[in-house]
């Protein structure tokens, strides 16, 4: 009864989640439709389960739209794109395998690419982001980063297949290698990572390990322990295996944020993000000693000068 119980909970909590990523609201009604078949099925789980039916959809019809840390993003505008002088579409920005040019827009579920170079995007709900030389994402619910860099700035909630960071307006930067570990650096504000829902496989897994001497209540608590959700705040970093695993946060030192502004998620663009002025002011009082770069937004002061001597001719 117990697994049954817990195998129904991973099914829908993960398709309760996969609709809440992409913004189909048509799939919620699919989902409650097959929760209905699963009860009338089993009358003996029909009396536990029925009763969070209401439940989950007064959760799904309140907090998809009202939660704040979900950023409504259905596409994305391409607003800039850098590449070298030698510039052939062969090496520059492409929504699901085609050339884009500047302007061009990626709809709900659709994939942005960059081959050789970089480009800013602005999204649907007015977060915007950059993604770096070799990168990719999918649009939607959270910007699901596959691989290479993305910088947002503002309400857009970057995800990949393990985890997803919730913000609320703020600065971070993701970055996905080829392994599949992912670092998140935080630059001003603050994110809330979390791990994704179990998938099917890890689920019929952690189900076929539960024995009879393993009670529910320790397969709920197990579950509990691996979904704490983590605050990464300004000036911190944290790094995560391809399978989910967090590790420990960690100071995001100077030489990082360096790389950062000195890098291709910043060099070469001309459009300024939103929230520049935050970003500025939480780079000079974390780090004093920085040299922020001449960059689009920044408000930097002008150093005059230095007399000349004068010449003895």
């Amino acid at each position: 009864m117990s697994i049954l119980c817990y195998n129904l909970r991973v099914y829908f909590s993960r398709e309760f989640h996969r609709v809440a990523r992409y913004g189909n609201n048509g799939g919620i009604l699919q989902i409650m439709i097959q929760l209905k078949m699963h009860l009338d099925r089993n009358r003996r789980i029909r009396r536990i389960i029925g009763g969070m039916l209401a439940g989950a959809g007064m959760a799904i019809a309140f907090g998809l739209h009202s939660s704040p840390a979900i950023a409504q993003i259905n596409q994305a505008i391409v607003q800039e794109i850098i590449t070298s002088e030698e510039e052939t579409e062969e090496i520059g920005v492409f929504i699901d395998e085609s050339p884009a040019e500047v302007e061009a827009i990626a709809l709900l579920k659709q994939k942005i690419a960059t081959r050789e170079a970089s480009t800013s995007l602005l999204f649907s709900n007015g977060a915007a982001g950059r993604l770096g030389p070799a990168s990719s994402v999918i649009v939607g619910q959270c910007v699901e980063v596959q691989q290479g860099l993305l910088l947002a700035s503002g309400p857009a909630n970057g995800c990949t297949a393990t985890f997803e960071v919730g913000v609320e307006g703020t600065v971070y930067v993701m970055e996905v290698d080829g392994a599949g570990e992912t670092q998140i650096k935080v630059l001003e504000g603050e994110v809330k990572v979390e791990p994704t829902e179990i998938d099917s496989e890890t689920a019929e897994a952690e189900v076929a390990i539960v024995t009879a001497e393993t009670s529910a209540e320790t397969v709920a608590q197990d579950t509990e322990e691996t979904s704490a959700e983590i605050v990464i705040k300004a000036g911190e970093k944290i790094t995560i295996t391809p399978d989910g695993i967090f590790g420990q946060v960690a100071e995001l030192l100077q030489s990082d944020v360096e790389g950062i502004l000195n890098g291709a998620l910043f060099q070469g663009f001309s459009v300024s993000l939103p929230g520049t002025a935050a970003l500025q002011e939480s780079l000079e009082n974390l780090y004093p000693d920085l040299d922020i770069p001449p960059l689009p937004g920044f408000n930097l002061p002008v150093t005059p000068p230095r007399p000349r001597p004068p010449s003895p001719f």
